[in-house]
């Protein structure tokens, strides 16, 4: 019995409503260092509060001691606004030659249900990369126009990059000299590593390399057992996490301050939750004949998501990763 218009449309709300409360949870592998805001809607710029460290100040006789110039209590707290930018569309498309398959999406142990959320899921690593080491929106700024903007606003951004204390150059370094440069600029900024377990997001090369590395071998004291198990433990305190060559550092448009190498020899330590994924609410799955490929079934999803850096001295990228020695 051929499938109906109605049917597929069925079919279709099904297989969206199984989908969108997975991608909502956030399974990416930069997930451990990502804030998710979920259920964003239309195309506004979405508005993120960021606030910076807190300092408590000392009243002198219940004088508040203030700042001359901006007028401000010294030591109150800093506070900041982010911006998420306008979503990136991701879509996929899939072709089915029989019907019966199309049922199979619906199925709890759905193989292809999985494989569409792990694509999507290295979309995200790929907008983490790129709000790691580009610019965050702090505001709209008051002159022309120009930008990938909303319509309604004639502005475009002010925008905060990455500060150059927070880039390490790797070339010539052991990955633990580099990753004890790393952690000194988290230091450095006073970062509480305890309060924000720190990640470090690194390719093949570099896991490779750390694992010959034999200061990294001593400080585990572990030996066959790390080579064996096939992943690294953390090193002073830092866990790491191995994105995808191709299919993530790659396609990431970041590029290194130089501006002559990708992101694929780039490698990301976060501290805590310092970037911001917005999923957009309207998840969209299409089911429909293809014309084209002799009216086979085709399935058509699309994702809205955008990311955003909250906070500078808690990111730190080495570059030139693939020069480690």
């Amino acid at each position: 019995m051929a499938f109906t218009a109605i049917e597929a449309a069925t079919l279709s709300q099904q297989y969206s409503n199984l989908l969108l409360p997975v991608i909502q949870q956030g399974n990416s592998r930069t997930a451990p260092s990502t804030m998710f805001k979920t259920g964003c809607v239309g195309q506004d710029i979405q508005v993120l509060d960021y606030i910076g460290k807190i300092t408590n100040h000392q009243f002198d006789n219940l004088v508040r001691i203030r700042d001359i110039d901006t007028d401000n209590i010294v030591g109150s707290v800093t506070a900041d606004t982010r911006w998420l930018p306008r979503p990136v569309l991701f879509e996929s498309v899939l072709m089915f030659n029989e019907e019966s398959k199309l049922l199979r999406l619906v199925d709890m142990e759905s193989g292809i249900r999985d494989e569409q959320i792990k694509a999507i899921n290295r979309d995200m690593d790929i907008l983490f990369c790129n709000a790691a080491g580009g610019k965050a929106i702090t505001s709209i700024a008051d002159v022309a126009a120009s930008g990938n903007i909303p319509a309604h606003i004639a502005s475009p951004y002010d925008m905060v990059a990455l500060p150059a204390t927070q880039i390490k150059d790797a070339s010539a370094k052991t990955p633990t000299s580099l990753l004890d440069e790393m952690l000194a600029v988290l230091d450095a900024a006073d970062v509480d590593t305890m309060e924000h377990p720190v990640y470090c997001y690194i390719n093949s090369e570099f896991k490779e390399k750390l694992f010959n590395d034999p200061r990294y071998d001593n400080w585990n004291n572990m030996g066959t057992q790390v080579l064996a198990d096939g992943e690294l433990t953390p090193y002073r305190g830092v866990r790491f996490v191995r994105l995808s060559d191709t299919d993530v550092l790659a396609q990431s448009t970041l590029v290194k301050a130089s501006g002559n190498a990708t992101m694929e020899h780039c490698a990301i330590m976060a501290a805590g939750k310092p970037i911001c994924t917005g999923i957009w609410s309207d998840v969209k799955t299409t089911i429909n004949q293809n014309p084209q490929k002799d009216n086979a079934w085709q399935l058509q999803t699309k994702v809205s998501m955008a990311s955003t850096r909250l906070d500078e001295v808690r990111i730190v990228i080495a570059e030139n990763t693939n020069a480690l020695i």
